[in-house]
């Protein structure tokens, strides 16, 4: 990892399975209400930095903060925060859309786990043909794809994202407001 690339500490969740990158998704929330959340066990999630969203999340839970973005007043994406509840972390993330945009990610097979951290002001410049998803290269500043692969030089990296301001935080501070019985 390049610690110039992320701001505070880089904290780890385990992998859960041996194909991919799937993580002990344990909960979700919005504004620090939980939505959803698994108290006695988790479901697993897999971790793709190559979907612009970048974890998945259950469809029963997707329609949980569908509902609770309704009880919030987020008129629009920034005003929300979604939180993903991880086993030994919190991901708080600026915006509904896009769950690791705005994060620093650190895939670490050889240990198991995976490590989240906030962005740093440091712009990633990646070349663009290092990107190996149509769907990120159409959202990488300063990429464009032919259809079949990615190009453009270096990517600008990340200045000014609209998802800045996402944190990881630990597990326990994950949500402060319960839900309906939830």
């Amino acid at each position: 990892s390049d610690p110039d690339l992320f701001s505070g500490s880089m904290l780890h969740t385990r992998l859960v399975g041996d194909a991919y990158f799937i993580v002990a998704l344990k909960g979700v929330g919005i504004n620090c209400a939980v939505a959803y959340e698994n108290s006695t066990s988790y479901l697993p999630a897999t971790v793709d930095t190559g979907d612009p969203i970048g974890i998945s999340l259950p469809a029963a839970w997707l329609l949980g903060i569908a509902e609770a973005s309704e009880e919030q007043t987020c008129e629009v994406d920034s005003n929300c925060i979604l939180n993903v509840k991880l086993d030994g972390l919190c991901l708080n993330v600026v915006g509904l859309i896009a769950v690791c945009q705005d994060l620093y990610i650190e895939l670490d097979r050889q240990h198991a786990r995976i490590g989240f951290a906030a962005r740093s002001e440091v712009p990633c410049r990646t070349p663009c043909s290092a990107v190996l998803t149509e769907a990120t290269c159409s959202v990488t500043e300063g990429c464009s794809s032919d259809g079949t692969r990615c190009g453009g030089g270096m990517s600008r990296g990340s200045q000014g994202s609209l998802f800045s301001g996402s944190t990881v935080g630990i597990e326990s501070e994950c949500f402060f407001v319960q839900r309906g019985g939830r």
